[in-house]
């Protein structure tokens, strides 16, 4: 039954409704998102709360992930946070190293010569088509500096975690280096040509979302 609201020919638009309407985070968001059947055994993982980053960490390791970070982000200032690495406060992080040994840290922006950012500069804005060219210009290595911040410190713990990196701020400058070189968005080209039915319609689609007006 978890999975039947996915199936749009049974309930079109049941899982949007569903979740459109909670505004809280669950043991639910926590369990569909371990529940990968590729089963890997590394990855990067933002929780809801910093009260949820041992409880993770430790089930991510009992079920066979061999090297993970569970994250939550805070918002200076604020009650608020996020569920990936923050430019806008303190980030707080549990590691779970290959020795299986898991340990607790923290950094700021800063710490990785990141500028702090406002949060109200990354939030999202009503216009889809809007938002799309943003983010298409963010690959392209556009001009806007708190998403590009945000984008380059989550992808650097991902390089680190995948062991592209020897450190997070290593990681954090490969993050910076493909967006400067385009090589990121020349990869999510190649994504969407082969993830399309019709990959000449995909390119086209993509091509028409490259100028920010």
């Amino acid at each position: 039954m978890i999975w039947t609201p996915k199936r749009p020919h049974i309930h079109p638009m049941a899982l949007g409704r569903i979740l459109s309407n909670i505004s809280f985070g669950s043991t639910l968001n926590i369990a569909a998102s371990l529940a990968n059947p590729a089963l890997p055994k590394r990855a990067v993982r933002g929780v809801y709360a910093r009260q949820m980053l041992l409880p993770v960490i430790k089930v991510m390791k009992a079920i066979g992930y061999e090297r993970a970070v569970v994250l939550y982000g805070a918002v200076d200032g604020t009650d608020r946070g996020m569920d990936e690495a923050s430019v806008c406060g303190t980030t707080f992080c549990a590691e779970l190293s290959e020795n299986g040994k898991i340990t607790t840290f923290d950094f700021r922006p800063a710490d990785y010569d990141i500028k702090h950012h406002n949060a109200a500069l990354l939030a999202p804005g009503n216009d889809i088509d809007r938002e799309a060219k943003r983010f298409i210009s963010l690959l392209r290595g556009g001009p806007d500096r708190a998403r590009a911040d945000a984008a380059v410190l989550n992808a650097g713990l991902i390089f680190y975690v995948a062991g592209k990196a020897c450190s997070i701020r290593e990681g954090i400058k490969q993050a910076a280096e493909a967006l400067k070189t385009g090589s990121a968005f020349n990869t999510f080209k190649n994504w969407v040509a082969v993830q399309n039915r019709d990959p000449e319609k995909g390119l086209a689609r993509l091509g028409s979302l490259t100028c920010l007006n």
